[in-house]
């Protein structure tokens, strides 16, 4: 399961601009960020770079449960791009997010897939067949695709049948 972000350049332009015109043309903006967007984020900070120089942004990649932790617990962020609404929620019920300055930039949709040369699965369904021995998924408990990826297979009546074959990484 792979879990597919876009984010719209504009609405993240539009963010960087608020809050550099709230910081009084500020050295650096930080930027906490679910790493899954980090290509994404690398060439939306050298086209804002290009537009406004003199302004750094630093980025945090993390994993959005741990760049939610480290903001409760001080961390600073003037952006912060969560994988998933949840850890946001959970910012702002603790009055750690400006509710005016909140938008939804993410759209998520998990899909399948295989390596090239594969004979299946065709679909989900297929993840059930025999056949199919692993399956790798983000841990549901705290990773968004994870969760993302079990919500579905519950949906489609596959989760109970697909929990021995997914993938454990092994502690050493």
């Amino acid at each position: 399961m792979f879990r597919h972000s876009h984010i719209s350049p504009i609405a993240l332009a539009l963010i960087l601009a608020c809050v550099q015109a709230e910081a009084q043309r500020p050295e650096a903006i930080n930027i906490s960020v679910a790493a899954s967007l980090r290509n994404a984020m690398d060439g939306i900070a050298r086209a804002y770079s290009e537009r406004h120089s003199g302004v750094k942004i630093v980025f945090n990649f993390g994993a959005s449960g741990a760049l939610q932790q480290q903001i409760e617990q001080g961390a600073s962020a003037d952006v912060f791009l969560s994988a998933s609404p949840k850890q946001m929620d959970e910012l702002q019920a603790k009055g750690l997010v400006r509710t005016s300055t909140r938008k939804n930039l993410l759209v998520n949709q998990v899909v399948l897939v295989a390596p090239v040369r594969a004979k299946g699965p065709e679909g989900f369904a297929g993840l059930a067949s025999p056949a199919v021995k692993l399956i790798a998924l983000g841990n549901p408990a705290s990773v968004p695709a994870g969760d993302y990826g079990r919500q579905v297979l519950q949906a489609l009546g596959l989760w109970d049948k697909v929990q021995v074959k997914l993938y454990r990484r092994r502690r050493r």
